[in-house]
This record gives C-alpha cells, sequence and structure tokens, in this order.
C-alpha cells in the first residue's frame, strides 16, 4: 500500500486457526512444510515492524498460541510490540452476542487509540495530524448492528 507521511498504519487479524507449517502449528495441518504459496509469517512480520505498521491479533480460541508467539518474536526483532485481544475465553463460555459485544468494545477502543493518535511519540515518528479520539466507554459502533442471526 502507498501511505502518506501521516497514515495511521494499522492491521486487524481475527484468529481462528494457525497458518501453514509446523513452526507455527501444533494440530493436524495439510502442510505441514508452510504456506504453500510460499509466505512466510516470520517475513511478513518483520516487514509490518520494518513498516512500523501497528499490528492487533484477535485471538478467538487457543489454538493459534504457537503462531502468535512466533509473530510477537519475528515483529519484535524489529522493535514492535504485537498486541494481543484474547477472546478465546469468551468464545468458549459466553453466546454469541455476548462476543460480538465484547469484540466490539475491545476492537473499537483499539481503533481509536489508533486513530487518536495514541501512537504519537517525543521523536516524532507517530501521525502528528491524527485527531485525538475520546473514548467514552461506548463502542464505535453498535454490537447489534454486526449480530448475525
Amino acid at each position: 500500500m502507498t501511505w502518506t507521511p501521516n497514515s495511521v498504519k494499522s492491521v486487524f487479524h481475527i484468529f481462528d486457526a494457525p497458518g501453514h507449517g509446523k513452526d507455527i502449528c501444533d494440530s493436524g495441518d495439510d502442510y505441514p512444510g508452510g504456506s504453500p504459496d510460499g509466505f512466510k509469517i516470520q517475513d511478513q512480520m518483520r516487514e509490518f515492524a520494518r513498516l512500523k505498521i501497528n499490528f492487533t491479533c484477535v485471538k478467538v480460541n487457543e489454538s493459534c498460541n504457537k503462531m502468535i508467539d512466533v509473530m510477537r518474536d519475528s515483529y519484535g526483532q524489529g522493535g514492535m510490540v504485537l498486541n494481543i485481544t484474547d477472546l478465546a475465553k469468551a468464545c468458549s463460555t459466553k453466546s454469541q452476542a455476548e462476543v460480538t459485544k465484547e469484540f466490539v468494545a475491545k476492537s473499537s477502543y483499539i481503533l481509536s487509540v489508533a486513530v487518536g493518535g495514541g501512537a504519537s511519540t517525543k521523536t516524532g515518528s507517530g501521525p502528528k495530524s491524527a485527531a485525538k479520539v475520546v473514548r467514552k466507554g461506548d463502542p464505535l459502533w453498535e454490537p447489534k448492528d454486526l449480530a448475525v442471526g
């Protein structure tokens, strides 16, 4: 992607299963040698870090732990910290509506921090023109708008 100098660069990735390869997947995998397209999550995470793209994982079960650990290590090599929203317990103990509400609340907060310039630093490496978003306890959108059923 092409970014302007003031772009807020963020990725939100929802995980319900690990990727391919023994290095990131402990369960049955049709491609134990890795992704059939040749991509390696380690290389991709180092590139996200190099480009200073904020990365947030939303985990909905425990099967992704090994992959997230590998992603965290690779991303951290570039001096970045992987954000993890853990909804695994909620997904196993709550209704779909409750999980949707929790997901919306957590992700809207993360988004408000990213868009609101929360990544700005004194060194000037963060966004300079992003308006501060003030969280008032409500999500940025209504969970009922996302409900399926």
